[in-house]
């Protein structure tokens, strides 16, 4: 390898290439060599890159409105706050949500989301012990209770400061609450309860 090096050219994939980039190629095949597991220089390139990349705006306005409306509730905590703690501009605020209302139903929708796979997880590791029962449900919600940040169920929360039925994010909280129910429906039939709807 050296001496093709040494005449300016440098075998890869089979072919013979000149210039600059065979002998990049090179320098990134010998440092994944050294510290990554990958044989494919490029992919060990793009994991760093994603590694490295910082959230978008969007993101850091979702982060950081979970945080604030779930701590402090959905009418304590102002777009301005928000705006300042994700640190993005007022203008790119507006752009991904148009009005508070559409904030609090992203919240509402991801707090579903990341909750429902949370309790799932946790109800079903505990299944695995031999003998586990419906009890596994109140193991579950008690290791969330006992989370530091523990406000209550945000859906609750959020029903309780909407004066609207109709609203929105009133219908998202339902289906939550109805998800919920199908789940714990199963879970009873899988554990062979009677009339699980009225248990």
């Amino acid at each position: 390898m050296l001496q093709s090096l040494a005449r300016g050219s440098v075998p890869v994939n089979g072919r013979a290439l000149s210039g600059l980039f065979p002998i990049v190629w090179l320098i990134v095949q010998n440092e994944c060599r050294q510290t990554c597991l990958s044989s494919d220089p490029m992919s060990s390139i793009m994991d760093v890159a994603a590694r490295n990349q910082t959230p978008g705006a969007r993101e850091r306005i979702l982060e950081t409105a979970s945080r604030l409306f779930y701590r402090d509730g959905l009418r304590a905590t102002g777009v301005d706050t928000i705006i300042a703690e994700s640190g993005v501009a007022k203008m790119s605020f507006y752009r991904h949500f148009p009005s508070k209302s559409d904030l609090i139903e992203e919240f509402l929708r991801r707090r579903h989301d990341r909750w429902t796979v949370w309790f799932t997880k946790a109800v079903e590791r505990r299944l695995k012990k031999r003998g586990a029962g419906m009890e596994v449900v109140a193991d579950a919600l008690r290791e969330w209770f006992a989370e530091p940040d523990f406000r209550g169920c945000a859906f609750i929360n959020a029903v309780a400061e909407t004066p609207l039925p109709q609203a929105e994010q009133n219908a998202i909280a339902r289906q939550h609450k109805e998800q919920l129910r199908s789940f714990l429906e199963k879970l009873a039939e899988r554990l062979n309860w009677n009339d699980p709807k009225n248990s």
